[in-house]
């Protein structure tokens, strides 16, 4: 068994190239979807398998299986436990990336599957003004304060301009 970094000068691709020339027959890794995807062009072109870690299912192709547990498997199993538990509606609040869409698409088809509601989905681009109004979008906010106003009409909208819009930091761009 040789050990090739990934992280080191040249990267997966370079540590590919070194695991044929070590003649190596097969690779155990890289962990994530960007080294999958640099190490893929240099193993398919030996016919050398690859066994990536990354759970971005993107990343399967000939020749490299893709071993992670993906997002869409983890929204199954999370759908799963909570219906064993009562629940019939779901919701979810995900940021506006490959990874939030992998999460939203596990769980439409998770509920779809397992005879469900259609979920309410909503994505955030990760600053505060994009995470107030996806979330006043996915409480429904403004129509239940319009409800319950006496006339029925809907409130004014009040935007805080003082404070400056901060972008939060991204989790994953598309799974690890």
């Amino acid at each position: 068994m040789d050990v090739h970094d990934t992280a080191a000068a040249g990267g997966a691709s370079a540590a590919v190239t070194a695991a044929v020339e070590a003649g190596d027959g097969i690779i155990l890794g890289p962990l994530t979807a960007v080294d999958t995807a640099a190490a893929a062009p240099a193993a398919q072109s030996a016919s050398l398998p690859v066994l990536a870690f990354t759970s971005d299912v993107n990343q399967a192709r000939d020749g490299v299986w893709v071993m992670g547990i993906t997002p869409e498997d983890q929204v199954e199993r999370l759908v799963a436990t909570a219906r064993k538990e009562g629940r019939q509606h779901f919701a979810a609040f995900l940021p506006d990336n490959p990874l939030g869409h992998a999460l939203g698409n596990g769980l439409l088809a998770s509920c779809r599957d397992q005879g469900l509601t259609t979920p309410t989905i909503v994505y955030h681009t990760g600053s505060a003004a994009s995470i107030t109004q996806m979330m006043r979008e996915l409480s429904a906010y403004d129509t239940r304060k319009a409800d319950a106003q006496p006339d029925g009409s809907a409130p004014a909208q009040t935007a805080d301009t003082t404070a400056p819009d901060k972008t939060l930091p991204s989790e994953s761009g598309g799974g690890s």
